[in-house]
């Protein structure tokens, strides 16, 4: 091997590197990967003696145990109608969400095996339809169970047609 074709070789590995360094800072996942995981694993570290619940709640807060109570007063077998975005994500309400609730994928993960199915949903999901439970939140919702309690519900779930 010659020393320029040595010297090329070292040339383009230096650019394929540095290609995939560029890629890596650019690209969402690498991204991801860089900047929130290590807070992520310094948090699981910092708790790792934690349960999965204690751990949960300490840093989903009132979205983890909102997403919990659903979970103890709901069947496993249960559909559950969630409210739209503008009244989980409402500043004014009582409970503060974080925005993953609004995420089918995020909030559903703490459910299963019950279902969720959002208002905004309503003309795209045929479970919509099939919904054996309402998510009250901030009063919304307690119009559509058939309750002498409905109007004193705030937050809660309730069963549509009990």
């Amino acid at each position: 091997m010659t020393m320029s074709s040595q010297v090329k070789r070292n040339l383009l590995l230096v650019l394929a590197t540095g290609g995939v360094i560029l890629l890596m800072i650019l690209a969402p996942a690498y991204h991801y990967i860089s900047s929130s995981l290590p807070n992520e694993m310094k948090f699981i570290f910092r708790n790792w003696d934690m349960s999965f619940e204690k751990r949960y709640k300490l840093r989903f807060g009132a979205s983890f145990s909102y997403l919990q109570y659903l979970n103890e007063h709901t069947p496993t077998d249960a559909v559950i109608l969630m409210p739209p975005d503008s009244i989980i994500l409402d500043p004014k309400n009582a409970i503060k969400f974080l925005p993953e609730v609004t995420q089918k994928n995020w909030a559903a993960y703490f459910v299963y095996p019950r279902q969720l199915v959002y208002e905004k949903e309503r003309n795209t999901n045929p479970l919509y339809e099939k919904a054996s439970h309402i998510a009250i939140i901030d009063g919304w919702g307690s119009d559509r169970i058939h309750s002498e309690l409905n109007d004193s519900i705030k937050n809660g779930v309730m069963p549509l047609n009990p």
